[in-house]
């Protein structure tokens, strides 16, 4: 069992959106792992919805897009929405790849802040 939680932990990691990601530290015995299963079932790509529409929508105070400087993908992919939601607040964090959370906490700290103040 052990030997396959490394096996999907190593699938998971080797991702090319990861690839310049630094990989958090994990145990296995601190995961469910049918949560587990299900969490990465739900926040894959695959599974995304861009809601572009939506977007477009909505008041620009009320969402912000952070992208890691290293995540190739999703800069790109943020550079394209910005050409079609001009006003997207679009923040590029420095030195951070994927894991924005883990890369860059202070940074990812200080926006949230900035979205919760704008909101309220």
């Amino acid at each position: 069992e052990r030997d396959e939680f490394q096996r999907i932990e190593n699938d998971w990691n080797t991702q090319a959106v990861l690839s310049n990601s630094q990989v958090p530290p994990r145990l296995e015995k601190e995961f469910d792992r049918r949560k587990l299963s299900l969490w990465m079932d739900s926040f894959s790509l695959g599974r995304q919805n861009l809601r572009l529409e939506e977007m477009k929508r909505r008041p620009v105070s009320s969402f912000r897009w952070l992208v890691g400087e290293k995540d190739e993908k999703f800069c790109r992919l943020a550079s394209e929405l910005k050409q079609q939601i001009p006003q997207l607040p679009l923040t590029i964090i420095p030195a951070s790849g994927h894991r924005i959370p883990w890369e860059a906490p202070r940074e990812l700290y200080r926006e949230l802040q900035t979205l919760l103040n704008a909101t309220n």
